[in-house]
């Protein structure tokens, strides 16, 4: 007996069902996956040919489970009409070896054809039940007892002469449950329909909020940055003022006169041009020479001793800029390939939590660095997401885009190339713009883009 499951993925092979079959206790004579006529391409069908209808019937039941996954199984449709001649309009023999010769009329049952006959339709008469119909409507109880009587026929010769004695462990209803009904099946859908509408808007005022949140996080770490950079700035500016100070105080060593004490009743008049000088120096260090009344050279030294502790500082604060610690962002998956031997550059991937992904690639080849995500979909099977930076310096390297191909075909690159060409609105083409222009050409990539710079204009 025969049977059919629909809808079986290709990758599973034929042996693997039978072992699944057998190993339930079904005995089972072939299985076949069925291919199309033109190309011998095999489908997702599957044919079981069962030892008897008891196996059959306990196979369509059950259904086939395999690798954790269930499959319907569906009988095979069996031909159930008797053959039937034109001729007498009996059954179980054909007009070659019909006994009557005479054609009988399938209107009126006379002994003419029915080209021929002239009687009205609403007196039409079934020559087997004599019936107001013709001997071949589908409603002929004739007709039925025949299909009735074929089916008995075909369960009967089809099976095997000796009964089935193997004990079939699928009676299990905890192991094996029925399959719902349609009014389950409808009840299921309707939960689930109230669920994704629960999880959507719940994902819907998750973004939301994480949404605020990280405004409200990137607001504060801006305003956090500008009070660094005031921080930093005041203390250039601090350093400068001091290295002009000290350049001021060199080049007016024979101007500068020091106060004596025995002068302070009658000052001197000091000429225009070294009053000047003493103008545009610093304040502070007017006031240290006014008030101590130190020598020149004691000044300068301790400017000289003053200058490297500001230097100190002005580092101290640079290296509070960067942080060690690894970077995260509140709802967000971080995938990350740091340049090793400096503070800066590297590539990132952020991912929203609730996106299933994984890491694919994650390297540095030929001051090429590299990360590439690949994100599972409903539309598609999955979606490889590469970011991509290669330094001014080197050359594009070819392999990597050719390995992205190979991995996963639909593809997504961003980043920077540092690539320029003329065909794409650059002024000149450099040498990695005619490596972008190759693999445009060999059909490995397609660029996506506008007329907008990739830099911002001042």
């Amino acid at each position: 007996m025969v049977a059919f499951v629909k809808k079986v993925d290709l990758e599973i092979p034929d042996n693997r069902i039978t072992e699944a079959l057998t190993k339930v206790g079904l005995d089972v004579v072939n299985v076949t996956r069925l291919s199309r006529k033109e190309g011998n391409i095999p489908t997702s069908t599957i044919k079981i040919t069962s030892k008897d209808v008891n196996n059959r019937n306990t196979f369509i039941h059950t259904g086939l489970k395999v690798d954790s996954m269930h499959f319907n199984a569906e009988a095979a449709s069996q031909n159930k009409k008797s053959v039937q001649c034109y001729i007498c309009h009996q059954y179980n023999h054909v007009a070659k070896y019909c006994k009557t010769k005479q054609q009988i009329c399938a209107k009126c049952c006379d002994n003419h054809r029915i080209e021929q006959c002239t009687t009205a339709n609403d007196a039409i008469k079934c020559n087997n039940c004599k019936g107001k119909h013709l001997p071949t409507a589908n409603d002929c109880p004739n007709v039925l007892e025949q299909e009735k009587r074929m089916l008995n026929l075909i369960n009967q010769y089809s099976s095997t002469s000796s009964a089935t004695t193997t004990t079939l462990l699928l009676h299990d209803s905890n192991e094996f449950p029925s399959l719902p009904n349609m009014y389950q099946r409808q009840q299921g859908l309707l939960h689930n329909d109230i669920l994704d509408e629960l999880i959507n808007l719940l994902t819907s005022k998750m973004e939301k909020i994480i949404e605020e949140t990280t405004k409200r996080l990137f607001k504060s770490l801006q305003q956090k940055i500008k009070k660094i950079e005031e921080t930093i700035s005041s203390v250039e500016t601090l350093i400068n003022d001091d290295a002009t100070s000290s350049s001021s105080f060199s080049d007016s060593d024979e101007d500068v006169q020091i106060v004596n004490t025995k002068d302070k009743k009658k000052p001197k008049q000091q000429p225009p041009n070294q009053r000047n000088k003493l103008i545009n120096q610093p304040l502070h260090l007017l006031q240290q020479q006014r008030n101590q009344q130190q020598p020149l050279h004691l000044l300068k030294q301790q400017q000289n001793q003053q200058q490297p502790r500001m230097q100190h500082q002005y580092y101290h604060l640079s290296q509070q800029m960067i942080s060690e610690r690894p970077f995260s962002l509140l709802g967000y998956n971080i995938f990350r390939n740091d340049r090793v031997g400096k503070a800066g550059g590297g590539v990132l991937l952020a991912i929203k939590e609730h996106i299933k992904c994984r890491e694919i690639i994650n390297k540095t080849i030929h001051k090429n660095e590299i990360i590439a995500v690949q994100i599972e979909t409903l539309l598609y099977k999955s979606i490889l997401i590469s970011s991509i930076y290669v330094a001014p310096t080197a050359n594009i390297d070819m392999n990597i885009f050719q390995e992205l191909y190979n991995i996963n075909n639909n593809c997504i690159i961003v980043g920077d190339l540092n690539a320029t060409l003329s065909e794409m609105g650059s002024t000149k083409t450099n040498a990695r713009g005619k490596q972008l222009q190759q693999l445009l050409n060999e059909g490995i990539i397609d660029c996506v883009d506008d007329d907008s710079t990739t830099f911002e204009k001042k």
